[in-house]
């Protein structure tokens, strides 16, 4: 099952076109955001970035929708009543957002 987390960390290092800037960015460190792209790597069983380019450019799967079709069931199990809020701590991930009042209160 891939980590929404993982896909965050994806779409950063793809719209920054660096593992450094996306660890910047994130507050993670360039090992963690490059293991965090390693993962839907392997799950999907191929290359969604040519690390071999600078500034980094994406693969023909990672273009493509391989990995948003990958993440759609996770996102389908999100209650559409759920409002979720992306934490930018170490760890990063989404949490239910709370409130101390009902909306329109």
């Amino acid at each position: 099952m891939l980590d929404l987390r993982r896909v965050r960390v994806f779409f950063e290092v793809a719209e920054r076109r660096s593992f450094s800037a996306a660890a910047a960015a994130l507050d993670y460190t360039q090992p963690s955001v490059s293991h965090h792209v390693s993962a839907p790597e392997r799950e999907l069983g191929q290359r969604l970035i040519n690390r071999g380019t600078r500034p980094l450019s994406l693969t023909q799967a990672g273009e493509g929708p391989s990995l948003l079709t990958l993440a759609s069931g996770q996102l389908a199990d999100l209650s559409p009543n759920t409002s979720c809020s992306a934490s930018n701590s170490a760890h990063g991930g989404v949490r239910p957002a709370s409130a101390s009042t009902p909306p329109g209160d």
